[in-house]
């Protein structure tokens, strides 16, 4: 009887083992956001001289699948796969976090107008070039935003007379600056879904 257990323990840590190293290869063959195309299998050297690959002796070769390139840029669409925690030992739950809320996503660039609305996943807004003396930026509408989401507004090189920032339809925003913004000056305010807030940190 204890030997048969310690072979079903045996079997099941093997199969442990086995469970993650697949899970850890599970992303090996992904497009990578920002990389070039890559090799997914093995590279070695090729021994062969012209051929019909053409390639000369010491030239390296691919013998797996060739991993196009990501895109440029992420959008804040993107699902980033997680387990969640659970107390007393339970099983984790996995689930999908949206990448908006680790601010990855579009940027703009804002040179000249004196009211605008920041579009949806655009964690960064920069205030950049001639602007208005007075300018009032509303915030994202909640349809594009989840819990968590940062936002974030900079004055690059930009000196607004006062900055106003506005809560979009149905929410609200704390410490609207209401004031003049400089060069270097920025802001942040993160979102709690649960009441529609905008909470400034920053």
């Amino acid at each position: 009887m204890k030997l048969s257990r310690l072979a079903v323990a045996a079997i099941l840590a093997v199969g442990g083992i086995s469970t993650v190293a697949w899970a850890a290869g599970t992303w090996s063959t992904l497009p990578i956001v920002g990389g070039s195309s890559f090799c997914a299998g093995n590279v070695g050297a090729s021994s062969a001289v012209g051929g019909i690959t053409g390639q000369g002796a010491g030239s390296t070769v691919c013998d797996g699948p060739t991993v196009p390139a990501g895109p440029t840029t992420s959008t804040g669409l993107e699902l980033i796969p997680a387990d969640t925690q659970i107390a007393n030992g339970g099983q984790p739950q996995t689930v999908v976090l949206p990448s908006s809320i680790f601010a990855l996503g579009a940027r703009s660039d804002v040179t000249s107008p004196a009211t605008a609305t920041i579009p949806a996943n655009t964690p960064y807004y920069f205030l950049d070039g001639a602007q208005a003396g007075a300018f009032t930026i509303t915030m994202p509408p909640t349809s594009s935003v989840v819990d968590g989401y940062i936002q974030r507004i900079f004055c690059t090189s930009a000196t607004v007379g006062v900055l106003t920032v506005a809560a979009n339809t149905s929410q609200t925003l704390k410490n609207n600056p209401n004031a003049a913004c400089t060069a270097g000056v920025g802001y942040a305010w993160i979102f709690n879904a649960a009441n529609a807030t905008w909470f400034r940190y920053q």
